[in-house]
């Protein structure tokens, strides 16, 4: 049995295993006063969290700006190569837009709300039940998009992803994590790195956001299920969990495997209260008219203090 400091004074903090039943597992440093709050957050989730969709280091091809609509049906489109970590030789291109996605950066995710480039989009050519590439007779009926895919297809093949994930005789447009999670129409996210916070995207014209690499996401396909997330996920009893283990400037999918979200239940008045709070929190924000949120806030830190079974001098504590 591992040996705790000995702590005095309300301010005495204390280190605590995230599963006191293994040893390998994350140590939580928290005021000696919440240990018991904390235990009630900590433990594995019911949802399970997924990175963004990853280019495997060349974003500069994938990454696109909308230029315009042409007439015949197709798109007048740029290379986003900012911060690209490859360089390429970018361009205007014309292609099919049947491939193409709305794209959200790491940059654009804040607590409550997102803010992507309405015109930047994620070029996707993916089988997700093969977990690669569709193949090359499948797009031929997309000769644009073939054709622009195969001016970089070098550039594709050196990715070390590409070589470490796939075979030559692959598609050499393949990425990596992508799935079906990939274009859910409802998605949880939160950005890798900063201070933690979480919002809800949907679908832009019916097509679903894809967040980069740089974001992590869960998916879901009831918008009330993922506003009751977003709740919880953004109260402070969440909050304080993950800052109790987490190194704050990075929030991989780990977070849901060691704080405990319990699965949404329409007939339970508190889960949809929580979808009901998110929605309005969303609105406020959007519209610009923050007064409201402290309110929003303080209603869903009570409700997902219910969700965890905490007494209210446990979420004072917090």
């Amino acid at each position: 049995m591992k040996r705790q400091h000995r702590c005095c004074g309300s301010t005495s903090r204390r280190r605590s295993q995230v599963d006191a039943k293994d040893d390998t597992s994350a140590w939580a440093t928290v005021p000696a006063r919440a240990i018991t709050a904390l235990r009630k957050i900590l433990g594995k989730s019911d949802y399970r969290a997924y990175a963004g969709a990853y280019s495997g280091g060349a974003n500069a091809v994938y990454w696109l700006r909308i230029l315009r609509h042409n007439n015949d049906g197709t798109v007048r489109v740029h290379n986003i190569i900012d911060r690209a970590r490859r360089e390429i030789d970018d361009d205007d291109h014309d292609i099919e837009p049947d491939f193409l996605y709305p794209l959200l950066r790491g940059r654009e995710v804040k607590k409550w709300a997102t803010h992507p480039d309405r015109d930047s989009r994620f070029l996707i050519v993916q089988d997700t039940q093969k977990r690669r590439g569709f193949d090359a007779k499948k797009i031929k009926g997309w000769p644009r998009t073939l054709g622009y895919l195969e001016r970089y297809e070098n550039v594709l093949r050196e990715r070390a992803a590409f070589k470490r994930y796939f075979r030559a005789t692959d598609p050499f447009y393949s990425m990596f994590n992508i799935a079906e999670y990939t274009f859910a129409p409802f998605k949880v996210v939160w950005a890798e790195q900063g201070n933690f916070g979480a919002a809800v995207v949907g679908t832009v014209r019916d097509q679903p956001i894809v967040p980069d690499h740089k974001i992590m996401m869960l998916p879901f396909d009831d918008e009330d299920e993922a506003h009751y997330v977003w709740a919880v996920t953004n109260s402070s009893p969440f909050r304080f969990a993950v800052d109790a283990y987490a190194i704050n400037i990075q929030q991989d999918p780990h977070v849901f495997q060691n704080v405990r979200v319990p699965k949404y239940e329409a007939a339970n008045p508190v889960h949809r209260r929580l979808a009901q709070l998110s929605r309005r929190a969303h609105e406020i924000v959007h519209e610009g008219e923050l007064g409201e949120l402290s309110k929003i806030e303080a209603e869903i830190d009570r409700g997902a203090a219910k969700v965890w079974g905490l007494s209210e001098r446990e979420l004072k504590e917090i």
